[in-house]
């Protein structure tokens, strides 16, 4: 948005202009994002939910510059266990997210995240196969790929979607 030029471009910009920081989520902040944000003099924070758990459970203390923040630690309300899958290099754990403390249960969230020496978290993919757009609306593949197959049998042996982080899915044929 700040790149934007013309009437439009300064009107989002004097709006920026008001606030002390911006609170993101849905989906992970790009570090171009967080670059514009930062160069604007806010404060960027991350935060991660899912609807299931009205409202956020993880977020991050707001940062003005340097790399975008992880989405962070647990709230006050959610004592979180990322379930460990196996070492990085590093030092550092990958794991799928089980948050204690929401139901008589452990809830497996299906994201899987990076923790981070300090303890923080950053999001590092699902452990479906769903794709979670720039928007951060998330679309299974299969039943798509399945019809296309279906639909297209003998002109097309294999197709796959794609569109992790972009505004839109794509096709590969």
């Amino acid at each position: 948005l700040l790149a934007v030029g013309g009437e439009l471009g300064n009107d989002i910009k004097q709006r920026l202009a008001s606030l002390d920081s911006v609170k993101v989520g849905g989906s992970p902040l790009s570090a171009e994002a967080h670059v514009s944000l930062t160069n604007a003099g806010l404060a960027v924070l991350q935060h991660y939910g899912q609807t299931e758990l009205c409202g956020y459970v993880l977020a991050s203390a707001p940062r003005k510059r340097g790399a975008p923040p992880p989405v962070g630690r647990a709230n006050a309300l959610h004592k979180v266990d990322a379930a460990v899958a196996y070492d990085l290099r590093g030092g550092g754990a990958v794991g799928e997210l089980v948050l204690a403390g929401l139901q008589d249960e452990p809830y497996a969230t299906g994201d899987i995240f990076r923790r981070g020496d300090d303890g923080s978290l950053t999001f590092h993919a699902r452990v479906d196969g769903m794709l979670v757009l720039g928007s951060g609306e998330m679309v299974d593949p299969a039943p798509l790929e399945r019809a296309l197959l279906a639909k297209l049998a003998g002109d097309v042996v294999r197709c796959c979607l794609v569109g992790d982080g972009r505004p839109r899915p794509a096709l590969l044929l």
